[in-house]
């Protein structure tokens, strides 16, 4: 018991592990970046996800389908524009609510890419699983360090 306990926490704090969690995190850290820029400026959108996931289906069939991974890039650009577009036009410009129409393009995104790439149920159950966790992950270090800041802040302008 003690060698397998051994062996996960051998596994956990080795160089390729920690490299692949921050690869892993990096396009998520950047979408959470993102998102606390919009809920600074007002606007509430929790169709990242969504929009992070048919952004990766389109450019994933665009690279496949064309054989050149920069069209690839261009079509996940293309859809993820065209789902901020969506969500932009519907909660800016027709005042739709923000927390509905960004849990739609999440659930739409993620079964659309599902179905459309054919990926078992089982697989994209556990994948949501764990990308859940890391954004929920992200934007709790993001708010405790955006709290941080303001807490510094204060203190700063209450002893100027």
């Amino acid at each position: 018991m003690l060698e397998t306990l051994s062996d996960i926490l051998h596994l956990i704090f080795s160089e390729s592990f920690i490299l692949t969690v921050v690869t892993a995190s990096t396009p998520l850290l950047l979408a959470s970046s993102g998102e606390l820029v919009a809920e600074r400026s007002g606007v509430l959108n929790l169709g990242v996800e969504g929009m992070m996931i048919v952004g990766a289906a389109c450019g994933f069939a665009g690279a496949y389908l064309s054989g050149s991974i920069a069209v690839g890039a261009l079509c996940g650009i293309a859809a993820g524009v065209a789902l901020s577009m969506i969500f932009g036009i519907l909660t800016l410009g027709l005042a739709v609510n923000q927390v509905a129409t960004g849990l739609a393009l999440t659930f739409i995104g993620g079964e659309g890419a599902q179905i459309s790439l054919k990926v078992p149920l089982d697989l994209t159950k556990v994948f949501q699983g764990i990308l859940l966790f890391y954004v929920l992950a992200c934007d709790s270090l993001i708010v405790y360090r955006v709290r941080l800041l303001r807490t510094a802040r204060k203190a700063a302008t209450a002893n100027a």
